[in-house]
């Protein structure tokens, strides 16, 4: 701007009070400094990258403060897109998926992402297959309003996936917000219970208890070899026995029967043939 500017010579232009502008030609640098200065107003540069680079004779004061206007209009009508999550279980049950997948479409619909997260607990880890189904299920549920951004992945002991908004989805949601700020658009009583049942889900969600289990897996089945998971298997059957000889109740053995039977579902899977006890020699 006015003697910063680098050119010599400029192809200069200023503003009428009309708001367009008015042709003055191709003059020196110091030419358009001085005619710039007669009427008391700053040369900048419009178009640096022309032949010759035009500058044009402005109050910068207010063209900064027309910029400014316009970038704050601009912001004010963006849609501000959020990351909004819904946790679930492999094992979870029809009433609670309906209440996760009804505040994930809720979440889409107004044109915020959805992160769906399992995360395991104890000895959960060995079913990541189920997992990943629910997963799926969610993404198959939800396909009319989003699509994921790519498959379910492992972050340390949870399971994630973000769903984003479709581009219509996005555009219906704006014009809704729009027409809601405009005070066009008034929520009807079905949309605020809605509403309060979604923010309860999550109030629930977050007052759950994230601690896992006393017993902890500390092993990716998946990464096991054959020999390694047979040698857990029979690591596994031993501490079921114990817990059933020490008078445990079924609530506390469950998990562990449901990691022997993933490890032994993966033993067949790798070997080809069901796990068997080893013989003992005579």
């Amino acid at each position: 701007m006015n003697d910063k500017i680098p050119f010599p010579e400029m192809r200069v232009v200023v503003a009428n009070p009309d708001g367009k502008d008015d042709m003055l030609g191709v003059m020196s640098k110091d030419e358009a400094l001085a005619r710039a200065e007669d009427l008391g107003m700053d040369l900048v540069v419009v178009s640096p990258e022309a032949n010759p680079p035009v500058c044009k004779i402005i109050n910068y004061d207010k063209l900064r403060y027309e910029l400014e206007k316009k970038e704050k209009a601009k912001r004010k009508n963006q849609s501000t897109q959020e990351l909004k999550e819904v946790k679930l279980s492999y094992k979870i049950d029809v009433h609670d998926y309906e209440v996760r997948k009804r505040a994930a479409i809720k979440f889409l619909t107004k044109g915020d992402k959805v992160k769906a997260s399992i995360r395991f607990k104890g000895r959960e880890m060995a079913h990541r297959q189920l997992a990943e189904t629910t997963m799926t299920r969610l993404s198959n549920d939800l396909k009319e309003l989003g699509t994921p951004e790519r498959r379910p992945s492992m972050e340390g002991r949870i399971m994630a996936m973000i769903i984003n908004p479709l581009p219509d989805v996005v555009k219906k949601a704006d014009t809704i917000r729009k027409a809601a700020k405009a005070g066009k658009a008034k929520k009807g009583k079905d949309d605020e219970e809605e509403d309060a049942e979604v923010e309860a889900m999550l109030a629930a969600q977050d007052a759950e208890d994230d601690d896992d289990d006393e017993d902890t897996i500390d092993y990716d089945i998946d990464e096991l070899s054959e020999a390694q998971i047979d040698s857990k298997i029979n690591e596994v059957g031993e501490r079921i026995r114990e817990m059933k000889s020490q008078g445990a109740d079924k609530a506390k053995v469950a998990p562990h029967i449901d990691e022997l039977l993933a490890l032994k579902a993966r033993f067949q899977e790798l070997s080809g043939k069901a796990w068997e006890p080893a013989t003992a020699s005579a």
